[in-house]
C-alpha cells in the first residue's frame, strides 16, 4: 500500500479501495468531491447518518467491527466511526507524502488506522468522515482473528 500510494503520480489527489466490489467508482467520486471541505482527506463510513448498506454483514461481523472501532477510537483517539470501509479512502497527495515517511506498517488491515493517526498525530491534518453506499461482500478476506491481528500490526 504505501508503495502504490508513494509512487502515485496524480496531484491533487490518490485514493484506494478494496478489490472486493463493496465500494464502487461511482462512490470514490463521491468521496473526491468531499474534498473540498478537507485539508487531508475523506474516508467512507457505514455507520454515520446518511449511509446506505443494503447488505448487511453478519451479525459477528458487524460486532467485531464495532469492537475494532472501539479500540481504534480509544487506543489512537481517533474520531471516526469507521475506520474500515471497504478501503474507501482519498487523499490530497501533498497529505499523504508528508506522513507516509513515518508509516510503518507496509499494507494490510492495519495501514489504513495508522495512515489516519499519522495524518491527525503528525500533520494535524482534517480528513472527513462521509456517509458512503457499502455493501457486504461474502467473500471477503475479514475473518474473526482479522481484527486482533491488525491491532498488534501483524
Amino acid at each position: 500500500m504505501v508503495a502504490g500510494l508513494t509512487h502515485a503520480n496524480t496531484p491533487p489527489y490518490v485514493g484506494f479501495m478494496d478489490a472486493d466490489g463493496s465500494t464502487t467508482v461511482p462512490e470514490m467520486r463521491h468521496l473526491f468531491a468531499a474534498l473540498i471541505d478537507a485539508d487531508g482527506g475523506a474516508i467512507g463510513s457505514r455507520w454515520i447518518k446518511g449511509a446506505c448498506v443494503p447488505v448487511r454483514q453478519s451479525m459477528g461481523r458487524q460486532v467485531q467491527s464495532r469492537l475494532f472501532n472501539l479500540f481504534v477510537r480509544l487506543f489512537f483517539a481517533l474520531p471516526y466511526q469507521d475506520t474500515q470501509c471497504g478501503g474507501a479512502k482519498v487523499f490530497r497527495t501533498a497529505a499523504v507524502q508528508a506522513v507516509l515517511p513515518s508509516v510503518q506498517s507496509p499494507g494490510g488491515f492495519e495501514f489504513d488506522v495508522e495512515l489516519l493517526w499519522q495524518m491527525r498525530r503528525q500533520g494535524g491534518f482534517v480528513v472527513t468522515e462521509v456517509p458512503i453506499h457499502w455493501e457486504d461482500q461474502p467473500d471477503s478476506r475479514v475473518g474473526g482473528t482479522t481484527g486482533f491481528a491488525m491491532l498488534k500490526g501483524s
